[in-house]
């Protein structure tokens, strides 16, 4: 006799009381396991002010502009292509709702 599966609702608790981070950088790294390892980060360029000279003599003695870790996620791959998914719906429909809003954009 086969087994049925049983479905347990999932709900998201405590989320609207976790702060909301920028992220504008991304890593994934593929580990020997099989899964992967996405790290989320954060980077501010510093301020460089002053003549356009003066900029340009700061930007040139940057050695690098710190990218600051905000998470890291591993991720096995049928949670790594689900992630995926679920970004590419929210683009979709985000996209057709700009349409809608404004359809030269189409």
């Amino acid at each position: 006799m086969p087994e049925e599966e049983m479905h347990v609702p999932l709900s998201w608790v405590g989320l609207d009381e976790m702060p909301i981070l920028l992220a504008n950088h991304f890593l994934i790294q593929f580990e020997a396991d099989g899964n992967f390892v996405l790290s989320v980060g954060q980077a501010t360029a510093p301020p460089l002010m002053g003549t356009p000279e003066e900029v340009k003599a700061q930007a040139e003695k940057i050695e690098f502009v710190p990218v600051r870790p905000l998470a890291r996620l591993n991720l096995t791959e049928g949670k790594l292509r689900e992630f995926i998914a679920v970004l590419e719906a929210n683009l979709k429909n985000f996209e057709q709702s700009q349409n809608q809003i404004d359809p030269r954009q189409a």
